[in-house]
């Protein structure tokens, strides 16, 4: 049963657009998975099984938990604009249901020989404007305040799961997502990513409108090395599940105007570039330093920007 187990993994949030991809992977790698999402998937993964539910419904992500040797929990609300615009919503989303999941994984360890191991993930909100010197933000470059709802929430998440890992034995892999991109974000929601946005926008013939002229910079990450990273965790041994963030970028930036030129001239030159006024709070620099994970799990990112972003365009 204990070998059964050890390849049976629980997805939270797994119907959404990281999560698909993981699956995905997961499944190729031999992998037994188990989705939970409030949403039906978009895309339905050949080999999973969906559940479609709440991982707050305490019974329903209990019995869920005790089917799995490993959760990886991606269940969250992840725009800083709606965790803003409803904190207490938000923080029920991203950090109760992390304590809710780390309690299942507890709970359901205690009779086990080898207790159910945890992958999360976490973001780089966590760095804030520590990287506006230009610097490649390290792990332990956390801003000292944060400006945003969902920074705060995801750094007591990743407390949370420290104090669960020393005080309580839970195996943990913690990874800090920076800017992914890739097929399957939902190009009609304004909350997607920057460049999912400026595709649609490109395909369209509309204007891309670039706040502050567009002179930030971004650490973009193809979500297919998200998710061969993500899936790398389940060969590290039991030493290195220590609940010590990793970042996950690919350790080079472009500013956001260099990206929609880019995009611009890949789809034919339509699209006018415009000028937009600069949002209050926007980080003007983001930088993976990614040595950490590179030591931990080999992770060296293989997919490039110019050719994901021609991928993108033909869709």
């Amino acid at each position: 049963m204990q070998t059964n187990l050890s390849k049976s993994i629980l997805v939270t949030g797994g119907a959404g657009f990281v999560g698909t991809h993981l699956s995905r992977k997961l499944v190729q790698l031999g992998y037994e998975v188990r989705v939970i999402d409030l949403r039906k998937p978009t895309t339905v993964v050949d080999g999973v099984e969906y559940v479609q539910g709440d991982v707050r419904n305490a019974e329903l992500l209990d019995s869920l938990v005790a089917r799995a040797g490993t959760v990886y929990h991606l269940a969250a609300t992840v725009s800083v604009p709606l965790c803003q615009k409803d904190p207490i919503d938000s923080y029920s989303n991203n950090l109760t249901a992390t304590l809710m999941v780390l309690e299942a994984i507890r709970k359901n360890s205690a009779t086990r020989e080898k207790p159910i191991r945890l992958v999360f993930a976490s973001t780089a909100a966590l760095y804030g404007s520590m990287g506006d010197d230009g610097r490649a933000l390290k792990e332990e470059d956390v801003a000292s305040e944060f400006f945003s709802f969902y920074a705060a929430q995801k750094h007591a998440s990743e407390k949370a799961i420290e104090l669960y890992r020393s005080a309580l034995g839970i195996p943990a892999v913690v990874y800090r997502f920076f800017n992914i991109f890739g097929p399957g974000q939902d190009p009609s929601s304004p909350y997607s990513g920057v460049i999912t946005i400026f595709s649609k926008f490109a395909r369209e013939g509309r204007p891309m409108p670039l706040n502050a002229g567009g002179i930030q910079t971004r650490d973009f990450i193809s979500v297919y090395d998200i998710a061969n990273a993500c899936a790398a965790a389940m060969s590290l041994p039991v030493e290195k599940w220590d609940a010590k963030p990793m970042n996950l970028g690919t350790g080079k930036s472009i500013t956001v105007r260099q990206l929609a030129e880019m995009i611009r001239e890949i789809s034919g030159g339509r699209s006018e570039i415009t000028t937009a006024p600069a949002r209050e709070g926007d980080v003007i620099h983001s930088l993976a330093d990614i040595s950490r994970a590179r030591a931990v799990i080999g992770f060296k990112p293989e997919h490039d920007l110019k050719t994901g972003l021609i991928q993108l365009l033909r869709e």
